[in-house]
């Protein structure tokens, strides 16, 4: 099943081969063939210099042709090719200074981070392994290539990706890699928040987020991100976490609930969360805070969106008695309404209902009154049983 998922990408080595270059896969695609788990973005290195890529295929994207990069249309898919190549200063801590481009694999290999992402193989699926990857891998550990003090000073954003390829693959890191991330933790706090959001998500996806969160400790990175280290309460509650959470609004709901003083305003704009992720993180919030105050669980389900169960039961679970996800989806399939828009009574009914009143916000409170009363079965779903409970009840 693996190996099919290279077809086309073999078919892109081919056609680089038969131009003269060599070309091969290189990165996570090979390292997770090896692990033989799910094939992601699919990256190839090659001898060929961007201007000779750019000849050989007709649609390819100009991404980052000063560093030697190219993305590769091929049969709907993309690939990034980039150049063999040395790199050499960091002063931003991100981008190499001087880029050089080189002509042998190995060459190239020796600059990446960790020995299991700096395999290459080849369309027989034979793999190049300078640095002992597949050995690291089948001894479940993280290792950097050569130096780890050299690798983490050249972008210390790869001491995050050490503890996320630890949660995410199962693996030990490696004590030197442990004791250069120690000694260079402050230079985390160059990197912008945006690069560490991505690993930290993905950390904590991984099935062995709770060791990551101890290294994390052990390291004192935990001393260098934003609105963490500020927070004693925090940090006793991280050191017990063992739970996989899957978005950052997940992540964001949990620190909160772990220290409501943090407002979810403030963490997103300390960690320049998307709007979509700070609204779904007071969503989740407000309704698990709803159940610890006993709040009419209908009420609860109807407003939450269809696309936050699972992010309900997994955040929610931690800090209260939830009914099970399967349960909470049918509850609301069977609600009375699932929308304000399906009321049987609008805005303009309640002002004809009550003519002599000035317009105002009282028309909105008595339609959220209304509603809730709907989707808890006080009310039936029509325009005459609600007429009659407002002027029995309103007038």
């Amino acid at each position: 099943m693996h190996k099919q998922m290279f077809h086309d990408a073999f078919e892109v080595l081919d056609i680089i081969n038969e131009a003269g270059h060599e070309a091969f896969i290189v990165g996570g695609a090979v390292r997770d063939y090896y692990l033989n788990r799910q094939i992601g973005d699919i990256d190839i290195a090659s001898s060929a210099t961007p201007s000779e890529i750019i000849k050989l295929f007709k649609d390819v994207i100009p991404v980052g042709i000063k560093h030697g990069t190219v993305i590769v249309r091929y049969k709907k898919k993309s690939y990034e090719v980039t150049t063999y190549r040395t790199e050499t200063g960091y002063s931003d801590y991100r981008h190499p200074d001087k880029v050089e481009f080189v002509t042998d694999i190995l060459t190239d290999l020796s600059r990446r981070d960790f020995t299991i992402n700096a395999m290459a193989m080849d369309k027989h699926f034979k793999i190049e392994d300078p640095f002992e990857g597949k050995k690291d891998i089948e001894r479940r550990l993280i290792r950097t290539v050569r130096n780890p003090f050299e690798r983490f000073e050249e972008d210390p954003l790869r001491m995050m990706r050490g503890l996320r390829f630890s949660s995410q693959l199962n693996f030990k890191m490696d004590i030197e890699c442990t004791e250069a991330i120690h000694s260079l933790h402050p230079a985390i706090e160059y990197i912008a928040v945006e690069r560490i959001a991505v690993e930290w998500e993905k950390m904590f996806k991984g099935e062995n987020v709770q060791y990551s969160l101890r290294l994390l400790f052990q390291t004192n990175l935990v001393n260098c991100l934003p609105l963490i280290k500020e927070s004693k309460q925090l940090k006793r509650s991280l050191l017990k976490h063992q739970a996989r959470l899957f978005s950052m609004a997940e992540i964001v709901t949990t620190f909160y609930l772990y220290d409501s003083s943090i407002h979810i305003n403030k963490w997103a704009k300390e960690w320049k969360l998307s709007s979509k992720a700070k609204r779904n993180a007071i969503i989740l919030a407000d309704l698990i805070n709803d159940v610890e105050r006993k709040e009419a669980l209908a009420w609860i389900i109807y407003r939450l969106p269809k696309e936050l169960i699972s992010s309900f039961c997994r955040t929610g679970e931690l800090f209260v008695d939830l009914p099970a996800k399967n349960m909470l989806k049918y509850q609301k399939n069977k609600l009375p309404i699932s929308n304000r828009k399906e009321l049987a009574l609008n805005g303009n009914d309640i002002i004809s209902t009550f003519p002599e009143r000035k317009q105002g916000k009282w028309i909105d409170s008595l339609l959220l009154e209304i509603e809730k009363k709907v989707v808890l079965g006080e009310i039936d779903n029509t325009k005459l049983a609600i007429k009659e409970w407002l002027l029995h009840e309103k007038k």
